[in-house]
């Protein structure tokens, strides 16, 4: 069985171009959503400058396997997003060994109701913020929008308690059934113990096991030859949000992977998630587009 640990993004330096253009949005680097927990529980706020007060939002959660990882790692999309006029949040959270289940899932239900505080500040509508996550960050949004009732994922932080759900939810390369995995250290020690030691806690760090008529529409994009964590993970949990009711869809990128993609029309394969590619961006504008709304 292959294991959803995923190794750092390295992002490509590109050279600079000098643009006329007047800029699309700004950046708020390092906010930090709660200080007691230290330097990872930070978040950068990209705002068109178009932002009215009234549009929509995402909410961006990276990967690495709950291990490893920065905020920095979304940019792209969130560079993407906010081109089209997206406000979006760009979040961090504590990793393994401090950023242990519940830790990290407790980081981003607190960065949550942070990010959604700042709605009039910012310029977006609240009830109009969809959650995005890749890999690990997968799981996180997964779970938070999947398992509101659980109470080992809320967050006793100061930010200010929020009652609005995410209007929906993007897993890319996600992880959703942790009890298909076998006791890989990576898991193990995300979850404080073995399946056999701890099974309780491996099927309620799961989002698939929290999947009912409540929850947000869901989009899934997903590579059909991922070897860390199998395509297998989102058809499995569009099955389910399907049987319970919920709109979910499900987009399969042919012959992707976790790192490495098609290029456009199935050309030489470039570095990046799932949603760095030209089909998987189309999919998930389309999917905002549809949910929360066009900017």
């Amino acid at each position: 069985m292959h294991s959803p640990f995923m190794p750092p993004i390295h992002l490509v330096a590109l050279a600079a171009m000098v643009c006329a253009c007047a800029p699309t949005h700004t950046v708020f680097e390092d906010i930090d959503y709660d200080p007691p927990t230290g330097a990872r529980t930070r978040m950068d706020v990209f705002v068109p400058t178009s932002a009215s007060g009234k549009g929509p939002a995402v909410f961006l959660v990276h990967g690495g396997g709950w291990e490893t990882g920065d905020k920095g790692d979304m940019h792209i999309e969130a560079e993407r997003l906010a081109d089209l006029g997206f406000v979006t949040a760009s979040v961090g959270y504590r990793l393994i060994p401090e950023g242990a289940f519940p830790a990290s899932s407790q980081d981003i239900s607190c960065a949550w109701r942070y990010f959604i505080s700042l709605a009039k500040e910012h310029g977006f509508a609240p009830e109009r913020v969809a959650m995005m996550g890749y890999s690990a960050g997968g799981h996180l949004v997964s779970l938070h929008a999947t398992a509101q009732s659980l109470g080992s994922i809320a967050s006793n932080c100061a930010a200010p308690a929020t009652t609005i759900r995410p209007a929906a939810v993007i897993s890319v390369a996600g992880v959703h059934d942790l009890l298909v995995y076998h006791d890989e250290k990576g898991v193990g020690d995300y979850l404080g113990g073995s399946k056999k030691a701890a099974p309780a806690r491996w099927s309620e760090a799961s989002p698939i096991a929290h999947v009912d008529s409540s929850d947000p529409a869901f989009l899934f994009v997903h590579g059909t030859d991922d070897g860390i964590n199998p395509v297998e993970q989102a058809r499995n949990m569009h099955k389910a949000l399907g049987e319970a009711g919920v709109k979910s869809r499900l987009f399969e990128l042919p012959g992707g992977g976790h790192l490495f993609n098609p290029g456009a029309g199935g050309g030489e394969p470039e570095g990046g998630a799932p949603s760095w590619s030209p089909e998987g961006f189309v999919v998930i504008e389309d999917f905002l587009y549809d949910t929360v709304g066009r900017p």
